[in-house]
């Protein structure tokens, strides 16, 4: 089914992160309605120029050093080390994660281009808006585990039907957050663990998990290849800092 939604698009190699049983464990209709939806979405000019405006408004005010527009002309030199370059695209998963605008989920390498200390990004026409019980659930997981409060991490597991996998998503997030290596095998199978526990338990799964993963996908089809290993703990303070003021 992802093959099919990412058919024909830029992010169509992203279908290969699926696990068989994520499908099983979404109700279908709200799944093909929420597919539907991304695919219409991608194709809407105004949404995306919209989109872009809000966005690059928004790392201004973070102050994020990534230029958000179209692919710079030409060659650039390549002016940012791997593991710089790793911590800014973690930094922008969780802007985007904690912000209030709609979310550009291709943070692909080729979306990106180095250029004088900072990154040029010009993503495809991928946009999520997510459901706001389905944000607020995810917020409260990454803060709790960040910020070492185990009730608001299980609260959240719980309002997203996830608490059975408790132990599989402190895995996933390392025993270290100051030094996180990502690895897409890993990835897959953790999430497979947790997509087959929701399964035997009889619990089903927000069809905001379909644009997440894809977000998720793209973030690991970036950082694997760089093979560096990421302060994520650095990086969700640095992105989330507004939120704590």
């Amino acid at each position: 089914m992802l093959s099919r939604l990412l058919a024909g698009t830029d992010l169509k190699q992203l279908a290969t992160f699926a696990s068989p049983a994520f499908f099983e464990v979404l109700p279908p209709a709200q799944l093909f309605r929420r597919a539907r939806e991304l695919r219409a979405r991608s194709k809407d000019a105004e949404a995306m120029r919209h989109t872009l405006g809000r966005r690059r408004a928004a790392l201004a005010v973070a102050g994020l050093p990534i230029d958000l527009g179209a692919k710079p002309e030409g060659r650039t030199p390549r002016e940012l080390a791997d593991d710089r370059r790793a911590a800014l695209v973690v930094e922008l998963y969780f802007h985007q994660l904690f912000g209030r605008d709609p979310v550009l989920l291709d943070l692909r390498a080729q979306s990106f281009t180095p250029a004088r200390g900072r990154l040029s990004w010009h993503p495809a026409s991928w946009i999520a808006d997510f459901s706001p019980e389905f944000a607020e659930a995810l917020q409260q997981i990454y803060l709790g585990f960040y910020r070492g409060d185990d009730a608001q991490f299980r609260g959240g597991l719980k309002q997203l039907n996830l608490l059975d996998a408790e132990d599989v998503f402190r895995e996933q997030f390392g025993a270290d957050a100051h030094a996180v290596t990502f690895r897409t095998k890993h990835f897959v199978s953790t999430f497979h663990e947790v997509f087959l526990r929701c399964k035997r338990s009889g619990k089903s799964l927000h069809p905001d998990f379909l644009p997440l993963g894809i977000y998720l996908a793209a973030l690991y089809d970036h950082l694997e290849p760089l093979g560096v290993s990421v302060d994520v703990a650095r990086c969700f303070e640095t992105a989330t800092k507004e939120r704590a003021a």
